[in-house]
């Protein structure tokens, strides 16, 4: 994998979205189906971060909904399970949801549990939707899984689909947390990929450059970082590093 903050060229990252594709179809397979007891605890975890979480991004969507009009539709980027979106839509009563991954096997696992979701399978550098769809585009637990260059570019895709005055968040794990140290010792046996933690000071100074507005850092259970901002106005286009690697299609499949 390249390393954080790497140029990218289109190759590249290509290469890198299929290894992650490649990685993820085969977590998702086994962990989707398994009852183990690694996977019963992760689910644990899984649903207490994303309740968690939920209600964070609800609580904005809802305080920007009453000053602007809303689209009631949101979004979650890289889904996984879909865990968060589900909770999400328990908070955002008539809104309807949406989810994207790479992987198949993901998703697969995201209609299973949380049925009313529109699950499809397509590319965060290229989602697949207009420009201002959104009321709310999230991911957790996506974008460091890439290079910074590539990671810009998929942030930039979730506000370019959400409205004016609408809400984008992310969540990354955090560099200072007992978490990452446990990442560091466990080396190649870490079972969720390649990962670059970002620090406060770099998901603030990140979130900034995208043009977000009213930029909050929270830390969630002294283990990862919640960045969250207001869309009112988009970052232009050439602003993007990994612009050129950005595929101009990508395939759809809808529930």
């Amino acid at each position: 994998m390249p390393r954080a903050g790497a140029p990218t060229d289109p190759s590249t990252a290509a290469e890198q979205r299929e290894a992650e594709r490649l990685h993820w179809d085969a977590f998702w397979a086994g962990h989707g189906a398994k009852d183990a007891l690694f996977d019963r605890t992760l689910w644990i975890i899984r649903r207490i971060f994303a309740s968690h979480h939920a209600r964070l991004l609800a609580r904005r969507c809802r305080q920007q909904a009453a000053v602007s009009n809303p689209s009631l539709q949101f979004l979650e980027i890289g889904c996984g399970s879909a865990t968060t979106s589900g909770y999400v839509g328990r908070h955002l009563e008539g809104y309807r949801g949406f989810a994207i991954d790479l992987s198949p096997e993901a998703l697969a696992v995201a209609r299973r549990i949380n049925p009313g979701l529109h699950c499809i399978v397509a590319d965060a550098l290229a989602l697949p939707f207009a420009e201002g769809e959104f009321a709310l585009a999230f991911s957790s637990g996506v974008i460091e899984h890439f290079d910074r260059s590539a990671a810009h570019a998929m942030v930039h895709e979730h506000c370019r689909v959400v409205k004016k005055g609408g809400t984008v968040a992310v969540t990354v794990p955090w560099k200072a947390s007992p978490l990452n140290l446990l990442r560091i010792l466990c080396g190649r046996r870490w079972p969720f990929g390649h990962e670059s933690p970002f620090s406060f000071a770099e998901l603030r100074s990140f979130l900034a450059k995208l043009a977000l507005d009213g930029v909050e850092i929270r830390s969630v259970f002294a283990t990862t970082l919640t960045g969250i901002g207001t869309r009112n106005h988009l970052p232009k286009a050439g602003n993007t590093p990994a612009e050129e690697g950005i595929p101009a299609a990508c395939k759809l499949e809808w529930t």
